[in-house]
């Protein structure tokens, strides 16, 4: 590797790596991915979410660590293996690579540098990369889906209000007490609505939104697929009916016949692509067998592309997908219940226990476990929903 390269690399990596030196809130993931280990260390997720601000945290660990991005236009030509090579040979001792999928061969350069002995390897890339397409790094990488920041995380960030994470048998079962506790933090409620999730600053918030969601299209999704216009200007119309109908008008049926001339089956691999680069996020209904296959799912979009999509089509986002996405984000692993003709039914199971969502004057019509519900009422069965903003991330 060339001398004067390596010696702009190694500058530009001081200037990141001591940008972050004030910083003192840290995203969740950080106390699992900063202990030195035998594995290389990944994390994937959409852009915006803070993976750069971590790893160049954990740079700060080490004695003499070097960082760079892989989409440097200046590296273009220099693989990762010749910089990492290099750089050990000078003494730098942890290396911190950032948007890795940028080059087609990092799964080589990761594999070959693993058997030669290097260690201490952090990287980021898109939500859609995989550890075993090209080399597989399987057996030598540990990757991480970092999600868009809970809310609990964001206030923490944003605001400085720190409160611990909570089981969920705990909201259930404190949820009085908790009310009490937290209540400060439901000031901030719908402003995460509205700007949570990503880490962007409120100036251009939506501006920088927009570009990062140009990417998601642009070069996360390629990573997975050809993308011509065609298919970018489907991606973008798939966001914005997803963002502004309720989650249970939507089907792919629909999608297909509103997007025209594409099939049912083209809209479900184009989300299904979408859902692997974070973009979407697909809520499979609560069956088994032929009835999951038959029962589409629930189409829902992460913090806070909803609020983002209904500000540039000029209007008032659905609130009821806001709050079903809300919960989603934080509980993460559930499944929706599907209404038959002529009944009423709770909207999501997790585990054993049924939960409907909805506003401060939903009943229990629908005969759920618990109402989740706009406000701070956690009388009889009822619990304020931004409680489950503090879910632990473990849950």
């Amino acid at each position: 590797m060339d001398t004067n390269l390596f010696t702009k690399v190694a500058l530009e990596s001081g200037k990141f790596i001591s940008s972050v030196a004030g910083i003192k809130t840290k995203r969740d993931i950080y106390e699992r991915i900063n202990s030195p280990t035998d594995y290389f260390v990944g994390i994937k997720g959409l852009r915006g979410i803070g993976k750069t601000t971590t790893i160049l945290q954990v740079a700060q660990k080490y004695k003499n660590p070097l960082y760079f991005s892989a989409d440097a236009i200046y590296l273009r030509n220099t693989s990762i293996y010749d910089i990492i090579k290099y750089a050990q040979n000078v003494g730098h001792d942890s290396f911190f690579i950032d948007e890795i999928h940028y080059q087609n061969d990092w799964t080589y350069s990761l594999k070959t540098l693993y058997d030669e002995g290097v260690r201490n390897i952090f990287f980021t890339g898109s939500s859609a990369i995989e550890l075993t397409k090209g080399a597989d790094l399987s057996r030598r990488a540990v990757l991480f889906e970092l999600p868009p920041a809970s809310f609990s995380e964001y206030l923490r960030i944003r605001h400085g209000i720190d409160y611990p994470s909570l089981p969920m048998d705990q909201i259930i079962s404190k949820r009085k007490e908790l009310l009490h506790e937290y209540s400060e933090a439901y000031q901030f409620f719908t402003e995460y609505l509205n700007y949570g999730g990503v880490l962007y600053d409120r100036k251009e918030f939506d501006l920088k939104l927009q570009n990062s969601i140009n990417k998601l299209v642009s070069v996360d999704l390629g990573y997975l697929r050809d993308v011509n216009i065609n298919i970018e200007t489907n991606i973008f119309k798939i966001f914005e009916l997803v963002a502004t109908t309720h989650s249970f008008e939507l089907n792919y049926t629909k999608l297909a016949s509103s997007l025209g001339g594409i099939s049912k089956n083209t809209v479900e691999r184009l989300v299904c692509d979408l859902e692997k680069t974070g973009g979407i996020h697909v809520c499979k209904p609560c069956k088994t067998g032929y009835g999951l296959v038959r029962n589409e799912p629930k189409l829902l979009l992460p913090m806070p592309f909803t609020a983002f999509f209904s500000r540039q089509l000029a209007t008032e986002p659905d609130i009821g997908r806001l709050r079903e996405e809300f919960f989603i984000s934080h509980v993460k692993v559930a499944c929706y219940l599907k209404t038959r003709r002529g009944e009423k039914t709770a909207d999501y199971k997790v585990d054993k226990q049924v939960f409907e969502i909805g506003g401060v004057s939903k009943t229990s019509v629908q005969n759920p476990d618990y109402i989740v519900a706009d406000g701070l009422d956690a009388s009889e069965n009822r619990i304020p929903l931004f409680l489950f903003g503090f879910l632990h991330s473990g849950q």
